[in-house]
């Protein structure tokens, strides 16, 4: 099936540039947890929080990234 559909072009379902770009959110806010939490290490509960909102945060733009375009 999906040779048959190899060369159809339907903009509607073209997400290849917005999952590449969650591609990078993802990397970069993981970049940010590891290092912010090795450097919090002595501080648990900050670390905690910081980690838990990066982590709400890069899942809510995954998600706006993904089904926003798609709405409007």
């Amino acid at each position: 099936m999906a040779w048959e559909t190899r060369h159809v072009n339907i903009p509607a379902l073209n997400d290849s540039r917005y999952i590449g770009m969650n591609v990078y959110n993802v990397v970069i806010t993981s970049v940010l947890v590891v290092t912010l939490s090795n450097i919090l290490s002595h501080q648990p509960t900050l670390a905690y929080v910081i980690e838990s909102s990066f982590m709400l945060l890069s899942t809510t733009m995954t998600l706006c990234l993904l089904f926003v375009p798609k709405v409007s």
